[in-house]
């Protein structure tokens, strides 16, 4: 599976399937780990429906009382066109 920032994929014609996420909460120095988490919930999501890549790839992390943090990925799941 193929993840990009952007919001395209240079030289190939894409077919948007739609929005996929990867949630995960985790405490303190595990946000690394929560990260790529998140990640492979992603991917899993955006291979359940068919894609190829995941493109506009973003996260968001926020911190509950220092102790915990929620990470969130997310992009757009696609389909390359032959």
């Amino acid at each position: 599976m193929k993840i990009y920032s952007i919001d395209y994929i240079p030289g190939a014609q894409i077919e948007a399937i739609g929005l996929v996420r990867g949630d995960t909460k985790g405490y303190g120095d595990l946000i690394k780990d929560e990260r790529g988490i998140a990640i492979n919930m992603m991917i899993n999501e955006a291979k359940a429906l068919g894609a190829d890549a995941i493109v506009g790839v973003r996260f968001e992390t926020t911190v509950y009382q220092e102790l915990s943090a929620q990470v969130l990925a997310y992009g757009t799941a696609v389909k390359i066109k032959d």
